[in-house]
């Protein structure tokens, strides 16, 4: 189950508090070593996600997540609760970070990657055809190397290579628009406050920062 899957690394990394602007652009939203998603990419994350209840039921399979629990009624569109840009910005920190850890350890995910494919292909309608075409890869690679490290490398030695990676100077990067990165506590933390989405002078976040989904 995805729960197990993400387990070890959201423990060991807790990442809370982003705040989606619905603005955004190339430059990057998280990056860790060599791997990085961009800001319109992880808005777009937030967007799909929202959207679409089979994606939802996929990331948070023992939870009943609602839409209107990630966009409060009255809320504009492109933003979102902070609880869940901050949930999103934890599962996307651990799949960038187990690509990096891929990579630096010449792992294959071939085998991985059809397997999830075909898990989304029956969860999802439309199957992975359904995702957007700039996000698919970033789920598919993303979840197959994070199968990959859990089952290939030894827990003692992922979380060393883990704890190494994230403490390194410079190989964590946030864009100051979601928050900074904390190497003393090892997450990201949350701009002094949520901004407002583009033209709307509201609060971009209204629900309180936190590491899980608000119960239905």
């Amino acid at each position: 189950m995805l729960t197990r899957r993400l387990a070890s690394l959201l423990a060991l990394v807790a990442v809370v508090g982003l705040a989606a602007s619905g603005c955004g652009s190339s430059s990057s939203a998280i990056a860790v070593g060599d791997q990085s998603i961009s800001e319109s990419d992880f808005e777009a994350s937030l967007d799909f996600v929202y959207e679409n209840e089979g994606m939802r039921a996929f990331l948070f399979p023992d939870q009943d997540v609602t839409a209107d629990q990630l966009r409060p009624e009255g809320t504009p569109r492109g933003a979102f609760s902070q609880e869940y840009a901050g949930v999103m910005g934890g599962i996307h920190f651990n799949l960038l970070l187990s690509q990096q850890l891929v990579a630096d350890n010449d792992l294959s995910i071939s085998a991985a990657r059809r397997a999830i494919t075909s898990e989304l292909d029956e969860q999802l309608e439309g199957g992975t055809k359904g995702i957007p075409a700039d996000l698919r890869d970033i789920y598919l690679d993303g979840f197959a190397a994070l199968n990959v490290v859990q089952d290939q490398l030894e827990p003692d030695e992922l979380n060393a290579q883990a704890l190494d990676l994230v403490s390194g100077d410079g190989d964590v990067s946030v864009s100051s628009r979601y928050g900074s990165w904390d190497e003393d506590t090892f997450r990201i933390v949350p701009p002094a406050g949520p901004r407002p989405a583009p033209g709307t002078g509201g609060d971009a976040g209204t629900g309180a920062p936190g590491s899980e989904l608000p119960a239905g």
